[in-house]
């Protein structure tokens, strides 16, 4: 069963990984691990474009090995505890010491987040989705299992609504085509360092 019409409340401002999980074909994504790691990197990106933030690529060497991770700092004056930004972008800046890697902050991000943390940010984007409008919330009644347990939640886009993601999947997909291409080893590096950030979660979690 679905919680109220979502008809009555109008979507919210959309947020950059709503985007990315609601329309993976503009960011060339398909399954739902490539999907987690866009829907972290692209909100940092807006960040550093809107100056909240500011990134920068470095290298540094250890004994014989050289290690190569994004470096993010808030940028001066940008509010604190992500006040003011929505989504995964507001999440991330409240969490955000400076300066610190990518790979550092978005481990702190998941904080004791349960289950397969790439499930977890995909799920994350949804329940922001179903706060803004943009999907519901449904909850699926079982037999005896399930009321002991608690009825399983799965949150699914509003068709309608998902339209209207439309526009700001296209300039994101571009702008993020435009990293790749204009700046390479940050792209690589920061999609690098999430990617890290994950695997680092995901065998926290093997050894719960």
């Amino acid at each position: 069963m679905s919680d109220v019409d979502p008809s009555v409340t109008p979507p919210g401002t959309p947020t950059p990984e709503l985007a990315v999980v609601s329309w993976p074909s503009r960011f060339d994504l398909g399954a739902e691990r490539a999907l987690a790691e866009p829907a972290l990197a692209v909100p940092l990106l807006t960040l550093r474009d809107d100056g909240a933030v500011t990134m920068e690529v470095v290298t540094k060497k250890v004994m014989t090995v050289r290690h190569t991770h994004v470096l993010v700092s808030p940028a001066e004056g940008t509010a604190p505890n992500g006040a003011g930004s929505a989504g995964l972008r507001g999440q991330l800046l409240a969490v955000l010491r400076k300066p610190e890697t990518v790979s550092d902050l978005v481990y702190r991000w998941f904080r004791s987040a349960f289950g397969d943390p790439a499930r977890h940010v995909v799920e994350t984007v949804e329940a922001i989705g179903t706060e803004l409008g943009y999907y519901r919330r449904v909850v699926q009644e079982g037999g005896a299992l399930s009321r002991v347990f608690g009825h399983k939640v799965t949150y699914e886009p509003i068709t309608e609504h998902r339209a209207l993601l439309e526009p700001l999947a296209d300039a994101l997909g571009e702008r993020w085509r435009a990293l790749a291409r204009d700046e390479p080893d940050l792209y690589r590096e920061l999609l690098a360092d999430v990617t890290r950030a994950i695997e680092r979660r995901h065998e926290d979690h093997a050894l719960q």
